[in-house]
């Protein structure tokens, strides 16, 4: 009997940084093809983008920048306004959170007889 060989099966791994490379890239290259201010979804639509100088077409570059703004700034920007409403930004110390609560070390804690809540910082009697 001849000799059996095994060849190795070469799987290509998804790459994050192609993802995120054809995000940023991408609708650029879709905004250079509607240069004449009517994408896909303007046609749907029947909208135009125009300049507001002139009311013509916005142009090769613009017609770029506009498409890169409207899918990834905006994208971005709902995100962000999103995890500030779910209260995932940064701490703002506005108010404690159900859970946690930030404490500053340095300062001692409170002397006997002190309020348990700051005069600024209780409700105001109606």
């Amino acid at each position: 009997m001849g000799r059996r060989t095994r060849r190795a099966v070469q799987v290509c791994a998804p790459r994050p940084g192609a993802g995120v490379a054809t995000w940023l890239a991408a609708p650029w290259l879709y905004g250079f093809c509607c240069a004449g201010g009517r994408s896909l979804g303007s046609l749907a639509s029947e909208t135009e983008v125009v300049r507001i100088s002139t009311g013509g077409e916005p142009g090769f570059w613009r017609a770029g920048w506009v498409m890169f703004a409207r899918t990834v700034l905006f994208t971005v920007l709902v995100l962000v306004l999103l995890l500030g409403v779910a209260e995932g930004s940064a701490p703002s110390g506005a108010e404690p959170k159900g859970r946690h609560l930030t404490i500053d070390r340095r300062f001692p804690r409170l002397p006997a007889g002190a309020p348990a809540i700051p005069p600024y910082d209780r409700p105001a009697d109606v």
